[in-house]
């Protein structure tokens, strides 16, 4: 007879909410940047190429390294492959984009924002602070997910 020692179930930490929030936070930003509500329309924020929400990417101006920008919704846009992964996030016309939604307020703020996490970290990004972004998420897709969505050419950030 061995003894068999019985394993407790490993705890969920601030990894695994985070891959979670990640993945439902890109799931709003893309819909979010769709044409009319249409998930088959999504436009690049950047380059303006037109293709289904499915096929684009969450990009953003600072890098998802800088922790307190990771999630703030004017930091990400919806972007083709080809702008954020082979041409860099496409910093230059990116830059440009966002001065022309937010202006330089908001644009010092983001920059204000990474360097704080240079210095700080991020101490308040605990697992209760993901879990609570997971259902705000969560409600802002369900509502996008709902038909007949009033969204029009207007209403999008770029």
């Amino acid at each position: 007879m061995t003894d068999k020692k019985v394993k407790k179930p490993k705890k969920k930490g601030v990894q695994y909410y985070g891959k979670k929030l990640w993945k439902l936070f890109s799931e709003y930003i893309r819909k979010r940047d769709c044409i009319e509500g249409d998930f088959e329309r999504c436009k690049c924020f950047t380059c303006g190429v037109v293709m289904p929400y499915k096929r684009m990417q969450a990009g953003h101006y600072i890098p998802r390294q800088f922790k307190l920008t990771k999630f703030d919704e004017r930091n990400n846009n919806a972007q083709c492959y080809a702008c954020n992964m082979l041409y860099g996030g496409n910093p230059a016309e990116y830059h440009q984009r966002l001065l022309e939604l937010y202006g330089e307020d908001v644009m010092d703020e983001l920059l204000e924002l990474q360097r704080k996490y240079k210095i700080e970290g991020c101490k308040n990004m605990d697992v209760d602070w993901y879990k609570e972004n997971i259902e705000i998420y969560r409600a802002k897709v369900g509502k996008l997910d709902l038909p007949a969505s009033n969204c029009s050419v207007e209403d999008l950030p770029f």
